[in-house]
């Protein structure tokens, strides 16, 4: 399950695609993507957009990452062959 807080009380949304505990969820502008998790977990990405979330379910996965994995974003930037050492 996914809960919101608005600053006073909790909310429940809309169900994971798949069920899942001890991962990660990170935020990037108006997406969520849910990462990791016992077992074989594929990576879900939400859009937020006129006011429910569009749920996607990506073909790749981890397997066993979780215990809370760290997960954060960088840029694509990060990601091109001639800025790795």
């Amino acid at each position: 399950m996914v809960l919101k807080f608005d600053g006073n009380r909790w909310s429940m949304m809309e169900p994971l695609l798949q069920t899942r505990w001890a991962h990660r969820s990170v935020v990037v502008e108006d997406t969520i993507i849910h990462v990791g998790g016992i077992g074989k977990q594929y990576f879900e990405k939400w859009i937020y957009g006129n006011n429910h979330f569009i749920q996607k379910r990506s073909t790749k996965y981890l397997e066993d990452y979780y215990i809370w994995p760290e997960t954060f974003v960088v840029s694509e930037q990060f990601c091109k062959p001639e800025l790795r050492v």
